[in-house]
């Protein structure tokens, strides 16, 4: 009964129906508990997660991704942890948290490393270099895209490839824009 409600769930995701989901994954995780199945607890947990992430509830996602990370250490499951892990980061990064998500980012990607999970390694990737490019980290930023580029061509991912190349063009262009004195600035005033 408890793995078809999660079948269910899924449904409900794909048609955004988002406030049923929460309560059916809720369902769902309880009928987990009464069977002792950790694993699927702590993907309840994560799916929960993701559903509060999506209507920007972010307050209510981070509790439940620290308690899908506990889980997933504790059966071990280094898959379900380094996602975890990832998607707190990426709901840190959203919050302007950068500080704190771009640690946790850099252990997500380890853990995905570890695991040989090219996916994941990318995911981390491209999240981190959207936060060095938030703080104006232009040179981190544009040697990340490039080994992403190389990693995404690596794996035949053409769209992969052609988006870092679009974000290193974006990055010249805010890097030449941001070096143009602006009007009013001891640089304007004293090439005039």
């Amino acid at each position: 009964m408890a793995q078809c409600l999660y079948t269910m769930s899924g449904i409900l995701c794909i048609q955004e129906h988002y406030e049923d989901l929460a309560q059916l994954l809720q369902e769902v995780k309880a009928e987990f508990k009464v069977l002792v199945n950790h694993l699927s607890i702590a993907k309840c947990m994560q799916t929960l997660s993701d559903v509060q992430h999506m209507q920007t509830h972010y307050s209510d996602a981070v509790p439940l991704l620290k308690e899908a990370r506990m889980l997933f250490e504790a059966i071990p499951h280094a898959t379900g942890v380094a996602q975890s892990i990832q998607t707190l980061s990426d709901v840190l990064a959203q919050q302007g948290y950068y500080d704190d998500a771009a640690p946790l980012l850099e252990e997500a990607r380890d853990m995905f490393e570890a695991i040989s999970n090219t996916l994941g390694i990318m995911q981390c990737t491209q999240i981190l270099r959207d936060i060095l490019q938030r703080q104006a980290q232009y040179d981190t930023t544009t040697q990340m895209l490039q080994e992403a580029k190389v990693m995404f061509k690596a794996i035949s991912e053409p769209l992969g490839a052609a988006q870092c190349m679009e974000s290193l063009q974006i990055i010249q262009a805010q890097a030449v824009l941001e070096a143009i004195p602006k009007p009013g600035s001891t640089a304007m005033q004293q090439s005039l």
